[in-house]
């Protein structure tokens, strides 16, 4: 009988340990969630050419992408947390050289999982080649004309930024928005690169 209750408490230290390190949205309150938005990129980056070995080479030149990337810090405070589930990142995004039927509010978002606490981390989405053509006619890159981002966490605002220093997507005169045109870094030729630098999406 005492080696069952000792296995017990034993059992419940253990959770109780695990539940410090890994900081969930059903824990705890958003307010104990602060995000420092240090840095905001923009900017272009080429297809990236992997070597491969057994196929047959194809000749191609590599297109120009838009990668926005958000370079940020979270903060937990009141907990010994050393990292975060459920940490939510939205871009929003108007192109400068765009025509007038084309100018759209661009919106996206990554959900991230183990964000580390008290470091620097990074989120990314970009524009295709594709999209940069149809909105703007160029093929050699697009330049933004206003961005935002957001945090969220457990759907509490915890950390924004923009290039006005203002909300400007959620001004009723703002450009419609369009969703789905940015894409996450899974779902581009870029997803094997910089494993340990960007955060790591959640499948969701």
């Amino acid at each position: 009988m005492r080696n069952i209750t000792l296995h017990r408490s034993l059992s419940a230290i253990a959770a109780g340990v695990f539940s410090l390190a890994l900081f969930s949205p059903s824990q705890a309150s958003a307010q104990a969630v602060r995000v420092e938005i240090d840095d905001v990129k923009i900017e272009d980056q080429k297809t990236p050419n992997y070597s491969v070995s057994g196929v047959t080479d194809k000749r191609w030149d590599p297109k120009t992408w838009l990668e926005f990337e958000i370079i940020f810090e979270t903060k937990v405070k009141q907990s010994r947390a050393t990292a975060i589930d459920g940490l939510v990142a939205k871009f929003y995004l108007v192109l400068d050289n765009t025509s007038k039927e084309e100018q759209r509010t661009l919106i996206g978002e990554t959900k991230m999982m183990s964000v580390p606490a008290g470091e620097k981390s990074a989120t990314v989405l970009y524009l295709s080649p594709a999209a940069i053509e149809k909105m703007t006619g160029s093929k050699t890159g697009a330049k933004e004309k206003y961005w935002g981002v957001e945090f969220l966490y457990n759907g509490v605002l915890v950390g924004t930024k923009s290039s006005n220093g203002k909300e400007w997507w959620k001004d009723p005169r703002a450009y419609p928005s369009a969703s789905g045109i940015l894409k996450k870094k899974s779902k581009t030729p870029f997803a094997p690169l910089w494993g340990d630098y960007h955060a790591s999406e959640s499948g969701e």
